[in-house]
């Protein structure tokens, strides 16, 4: 702890952060599964090229897996406010790997075609527009508030740098297992990487303690009419305040 509290004092907030127990078992996992992220879109994208040399094909499998966040996003945190953002996280992370070697399974059978690797992908991207928002609202309920901003950049630092080493790891790990057992099945080897991945984030997700918990919300309405009602008043807030305004315009 010594040295976690050292490294604290020359890195600064960085540092503090990841000192906090809390923070740095979580930030382990999120720097696989963020990882895992990428090398998944990267072996979709490998596999519908070799499926089906159609770059219309190519630019669906990459739709399939991130417009979901768009579409799905704002539900999902609604969602995650009233079942708790660690439960949501898990599941959609566990959902997640079953997908993950689904895709594998389905490779190595021999029965994937163009139109069930999109499936595939946009059930994948389903479930990361739920995992995502449910995680970094969890963030805030691991650590000290005064370590918070920093926490919060490393967290965005470490996704956006995995958009660069994710797809290497991923075109390292296609390569070799195309070169090992032959074509598709280095992208079945990637699948199952991806899935390894996300199982570092749920045990990062189920072993970190909450210090700061906020509060659920509760509610007798039905589930649809509820996270309706949570959306307007999400978006009514937003629509109030005007930093946020320019926050969600320049996003």
């Amino acid at each position: 702890m010594a040295s976690l509290n050292g490294f604290g004092r020359y890195f600064g907030g960085i540092g503090r952060a990841l000192s906090e127990r809390n923070y740095r078992v979580y930030w382990y996992g999120h720097l696989f599964s963020s990882n895992g992220v990428w090398i998944y879109l990267i072996s979709s994208q490998w596999l519908m090229f070799h499926l089906i040399q159609s770059p219309a094909w190519l630019g669906a499998v990459g739709f399939a897996y991130m417009s979901p966040v768009l579409f799905f996003g704002p539900l999902a945190g609604a969602i995650s406010d009233r079942y708790g953002h660690r439960r949501t996280g898990l599941i959609a992370l566990s959902l997640g790997i079953v997908t993950s070697f689904m895709t594998a399974i389905a490779i190595v059978t021999g029965i994937l075609t163009p139109v069930l690797l999109i499936v595939f992908t946009l059930v994948q991207g389903v479930f990361f527009s739920f995992d995502f928002p449910a995680r970094q609202a969890l963030i805030l309920q691991l650590i000290e508030r005064k370590n918070l901003s920093a926490a919060i950049g490393m967290n965005t630092t470490t996704f956006h740098t995995a958009g660069f080493t994710g797809p290497i790891i991923g075109s390292v790990i296609l390569s070799f297992g195309n070169l090992t057992f032959g074509e598709p099945l280095g992208a079945a080897l990637s699948y199952m990487t991806s899935a390894m991945a996300f199982c570092c984030m749920v045990l990062g997700v189920a072993r970190v303690r909450i210090i700061n918990p906020l509060p659920v919300i509760r509610s007798n309405k039905p589930l649809i009419p509820a996270v309706l009602s949570d959306l307007r008043a999400g978006i009514h807030y937003i629509m109030e305040c005007s930093d946020l305004k320019m926050i969600m315009l320049l996003s």
